[in-house]
């Protein structure tokens, strides 16, 4: 059986770790990154998609304008990252039948993320 070794530190130790930490720049090294932006997330995944899915296609369709990179959506419209509005003719995953953000999709979302249940 493993012995289980309990140590109890003071409070001024724990503020004088904190300090040493903090003089390291500890803390600038573990700050969560700053949310990107719609766009940005756009941009990226535009990359991604040219670098790993389908570059051929990237290649062509993107300077034709064939290939857009939607950075908005709501009911059955997309936005590229011009303000262009689009009819969407091959969404998929609900927004077939249900258009983008649905109220009701959202707010059941919102609740179960919001009601503490593992997410596996």
């Amino acid at each position: 059986m493993k012995k289980i070794r309990v140590v109890v530190v003071d409070d001024s130790a724990l503020v004088q770790f904190r300090k040493a930490l903090a003089r390291r720049g500890h803390a600038a090294r573990h700050a969560r990154p700053a949310v990107p932006t719609a766009e940005k997330l756009a941009e990226r995944a535009a990359v991604l998609y040219a670098r790993h899915i389908n570059p051929v296609l990237a290649a062509l369709g993107t300077p034709s304008g064939f290939v857009k990179t939607f950075t908005r959506a709501e009911g059955a419209y997309l936005w590229d990252a011009d303000g262009r509005r689009f009819l969407d003719f091959a969404s998929g995953f609900g927004s077939v039948n249900l258009g983008h953000h649905h109220p009701a999709v959202v707010e059941a979302v919102q609740t179960a993320l919001h009601s503490g249940a593992p997410g596996f």
